[in-house]
């Protein structure tokens, strides 16, 4: 078992709650950006190879990223929807009050 997957108990497309595969996708990459930076920074290894290391680093941040910025959506989302209901509910009762 991989390293993410000893931290999360599974791999990412065997849950179906997207919340929860975020955060094994979160461990992934972390994972990846971690290996990536040790594997630039050592001694041996080939310009070349610490340039494709360097291109899997930004790649894996920019996925990071944008699973950060979908889940802030994600929760700006849920939280319009909490105020849109409260605001119909207040309504009801203005009508129901006339």
């Amino acid at each position: 078992m991989s390293e993410p997957e000893e931290e999360t108990g599974q791999k990412p497309t065997s849950n179906s709650n997207p919340a929860e595969r975020r955060n094994s996708l979160f461990a992934y990459l972390g994972h990846a950006i971690r290996l990536s930076h040790e594997k630039m920074s050592s001694k041996g290894n080939s310009d070349s190879a610490k340039q494709g290391w360097g291109r899997l680093m930004v790649a894996a941040i920019g996925t990071y990223g944008n699973l950060i910025k979908d889940a802030e959506l994600e929760g700006i989302e849920e939280r319009l929807s909490f105020l849109e209901e409260e605001k119909e509910k207040e309504q009801l009762k203005k009508r129901r009050g006339l």
